[in-house]
């Protein structure tokens, strides 16, 4: 695959999260999730769309959650071009 549609292919694949900042007001703590902004969930309180990447879905800090945003949209990316090969 070419460079531009490598490029392309990891932009669409980023577009479907969003990364989140949580507060949790019963501990006054702040985390953040990644969320898949593709899956509505059906109600406020569901977390279907909620993304865990190695056992976790609250990161302690913004870099730490783009950096398991950047493992999964790498991983999602491998498997794409595995599966077009």
């Amino acid at each position: 695959m070419s460079h531009l549609m490598n490029t392309e292919i990891f932009e669409n694949l980023l577009e479907n999260y969003q990364i989140y900042k949580v507060l949790d007001h019963s501990v006054g703590e702040k985390y953040f999730q990644i969320r898949d902004v593709t899956v509505p969930p059906k109600f406020f309180w569901e977390d279907a769309n909620l993304i865990k990447h190695n056992n976790m879905s609250a990161f302690p800090t913004r870099e730490d959650a783009e950096k398991a945003l950047n493992e999964i949209i790498n991983q999602k990316f491998e498997e794409l071009s595995r599966w077009k090969c």
